[in-house]
């Protein structure tokens, strides 16, 4: 969509995306921080009877979620509503759109008539995501988790904290990006970054 719109200038507008996914990641462990519950320790329960109720803790963590769900579904919604309306009048993409469902599931037209380089592109791009989502759920999705149950022995609002202090440094890095994305062509800055991530990932 970015890339329709902007065209070769898609790189900031991209990086700026990333920012404000950065920003949100670091207010949501605020946010959620007074649901948590308190941090005492439930390992005494192992060696006892437990009752339905002993399976859960006093936290009402259940809430920032329906939140964060009822905003998403507002967002979705009114992209609907934009898709419905259409475009306006006179704007030009700088993309064309498929014109059927066999293109968009075609790798000869992802490749431009190439389907042998199509197909290995999109398993190796397949491999290199892959072990990415894996970094992103060992660093950053399951960091509250280590922190408390680890031998960090983190509270719960110190968890949140350290949290969203893992996800201010992504945030810093996207926003010292922006002026090199301004200035460097898509193409190369996209590549280095996916191989800076791949190193990091190994």
């Amino acid at each position: 969509m970015v890339v329709s719109l902007w065209g070769n200038a898609a790189n900031m507008p991209m990086h700026l995306l990333h920012l404000g996914w950065g920003t949100g990641f670091v207010i949501s462990p605020f946010l959620v921080m007074p649901f948590l519950g308190s941090d005492k320790d439930n390992t005494t329960l192992l060696n006892t009877t437990l009752n339905e109720t002993d399976c859960f803790d006093d936290s009402n963590i259940q809430y920032p979620f329906v939140i964060a769900g009822c905003i998403a579904y507002a967002f979705a919604i009114s992209s609907l509503i934009f898709f419905i309306i259409g475009t306006p009048k006179g704007m030009q993409f700088f993309t064309k759109p498929s014109e059927s469902i066999k293109q968009v599931l075609s790798p000869k037209y992802c490749g431009e008539g190439d389907s042998t380089f199509a197909v290995i592109f999109l398993t190796m791009f397949g491999i290199f995501y892959f072990g990415n989502a894996g970094r992103e759920s060992v660093y950053g999705t399951w960091l509250f988790t280590y922190a408390v149950e680890g031998a960090l022995k983190f509270e719960k609002r110190e968890a949140a904290l350290l949290d969203a202090a893992a996800k201010a440094s992504f945030t810093i890095g996207r926003l010292c990006s922006l002026p090199i994305s301004h200035l460097a062509p898509i193409q190369p800055m996209v590549f280095v970054e996916n191989y800076v991530v791949l190193i990091l990932v190994t």
